[in-house]
């Protein structure tokens, strides 16, 4: 097993050989903070140079706190039995008592996304990946993600990576935001596109955390799904966000 290692801290849970070195910081620092809405051509602006920066920086992770991946399933499902590690998305693990915040999901995104991933910025988190970025699990019974889903524009090549699943979607700038160098869709595109995608439950519990941590309003999905009437999955989408707005 490879497994990139550092000096952990004294009361650190983890193995001392299962400490990792926290991913370089560059096109996914964890450090980025407050999302910066995306200018009018989005492909222009993902392939560019000027990626907008972030207006605050969050504090830096602890070392124990950094997420890493193992190169043995075995032994990630050997940590997670102990109870010293929780999952965060796909195989990528954190200490267990480390906190859910948006730097540890921007740290463990960067153990996921290869290198010309960084480079060309093509990729933008999306679906039920992105309601998780979004609003992460703490408070809520939501499992961590079993993967990583990335949208890519029509007519390039789907990401292969391992814990990554990519899609073809159009979509229009206005509907990303950047968290440093980390394109995501924005809350209430992420809302209509969980409403249209996950399953029934899924998505409700999707639409009510988006509600609660980023202020999603059901008629603003609701007008996007409008505007979106030929995309998969409108009907029901309506219809589910129908259903959440009359719990509210």
């Amino acid at each position: 097993m490879t497994v990139t290692t550092t000096r952990p801290a004294a009361d650190s849970p983890i193995p001392r050989h299962l400490h990792p070195v926290p991913a370089p910081a560059g096109p996914l620092d964890p450090l980025a903070a407050e999302a910066v809405s995306a200018p009018a051509d989005l492909l222009d602006l993902l392939t560019s140079e000027a990626v907008p920066a972030p207006a605050d920086l969050l504090d830096p992770l602890a070392p124990e706190a950094v997420p890493f991946r193992v190169g043995n399933a075995a032994e990630a499902r050997q940590l997670l039995a102990q109870g010293l590690v929780r999952p965060v998305v796909a195989d990528v693990l954190v200490a267990v008592g480390t906190p859910d915040s948006q730097a540890v999901r921007i740290a463990a995104i960067g153990l996921l996304l290869p290198p010309e991933a960084r480079l060309e910025r093509l990729w933008v988190i999306g679906f039920a990946s992105a309601a998780w970025f979004h609003t992460g699990t703490a408070g809520s019974r939501l499992p961590a993600p079993a993967q990583l889903q990335v949208i890519v524009p029509p007519g390039r090549r789907r990401p292969r990576a391992p814990g990554v699943r990519g899609r073809q979607v159009a979509l229009d700038a206005e509907h990303v935001i950047f968290f440093g160098d980390l394109a995501v869709t924005t809350p209430v595109r992420t809302a209509a596109d969980v409403a249209r995608d996950l399953p029934d439950d899924e998505a409700l519990a999707a639409l009510r955390r988006l509600g609660e941590v980023c202020d999603v309003r059901p008629h603003q999905v609701i007008q996007l799904l409008t505007e979106m009437r030929y995309a998969r999955g409108v009907a029901t989408g309506r219809a589910l966000v129908n259903e959440w707005a009359q719990e509210r």
